[in-house]
């Protein structure tokens, strides 16, 4: 269950979304929904309309990305934190990496930043061509056949934030899915919980676990033991829903390594893009 077009870096963790309050009632709001999979229809409608309207495209954003490395005892040996600004060209986000560490890039970081964009927005035409297509190897997209892999429970209703939401549980529909991408392995596995906000049928939270080892070639080039993770989203004063907090804890072995990650994604400071930045929805300046 990830919220629009989610890459999965290298190491293979995907977002997600823990919740931080209890207390599920089995009481629904007036506008009930009978089952668990009809809130997930619901939610791919609002996927399915937001993509068309895109209107995340008029605002900008920071993102601060940490990853850690830890060791076979769980201590943290590398740390790296990148701060960027998010904003939309023509339509599809770019990234603009502003910090590394904490420290402002170098005069030279700051030219292939430069060097990267003005790439990006000759590759445009293309990355719009290669997104009509669908997802990639390692994107997982919120579609229909994301959708059918996974049964789903009606648990209740839970209030977050002042928002009402309805909380499903979902698992693997069954042991034999079809494995199209190595992508697929993971997703088959995947079990967890999502709080659906009742108005918008956007994803407020999302929390998922593996629900047994994911194996690639029979555990001979890869397996992932552990993975799991939270994601939240949030409206803005307007009504735009942005993601707010990714988080995801992976265990795995590829080929002869052992890998222990950690990654965070915080969003923050959204604002329309002609009010802070110099450039607007699509790009121009």
């Amino acid at each position: 269950m990830i919220a629009k077009h989610t890459r999965l870096p290298g190491a293979l963790l995907i977002g997600i979304g823990l919740i931080l309050t209890s207390g599920l009632t089995p009481v629904l709001p007036a506008e009930t929904l009978s089952s668990g999979l009809e809130v997930m229809q619901k939610v791919l409608e609002r996927t399915k309309w937001t993509e068309e309207k895109n209107p995340q495209a008029d605002y900008t954003c920071n993102q601060l990305s940490m990853r850690e490395k830890l060791n076979g005892q769980g201590v943290v040996e590398e740390r790296q934190e990148k701060l960027f600004e998010v904003f939309y060209i023509e339509g599809l986000p770019f990234r603009r990496l502003v910090k590394r560490n904490g420290e402002p890039l170098s005069a030279e970081e700051a030219r292939r930043e430069q060097q990267r964009e003005q790439d990006f927005r000759r590759q445009v035409p293309e990355r719009k061509q290669r997104k009509a297509q669908g997802p990639l190897e390692d994107q997982v997209a919120l579609n229909e056949d994301l959708i059918n892999r996974y049964s789903y429970e009606l648990a209740g209703q839970e209030a977050i934030r002042g928002r009402s939401t309805y909380v499903v549980t979902f698992r693997p529909r069954r042991d034999d899915l079809p494995v199209r991408r190595r992508v697929d392995r993971i997703l088959n596995k995947l079990a967890g919980k999502v709080w659906v906000d009742t108005q918008d049928y956007e994803i407020v939270r999302l929390e998922i676990h593996l629900a047994g080892k994911a194996t690639m070639w029979g555990g001979l080039l890869a397996t992932v033991r552990k993975l799991e993770g939270e994601f939240e989203q949030t409206p803005t004063d307007d009504g735009v829903w942005f993601p707010l907090r990714l988080q995801g804890r992976l265990d795995a072995r590829v080929l002869f390594s052992n890998y222990r990650l950690t990654q965070t994604e915080r969003w923050s400071d959204f604002r329309r893009a002609g009010s802070q930045h110099s450039g607007n929805k699509n790009g121009t300046r």
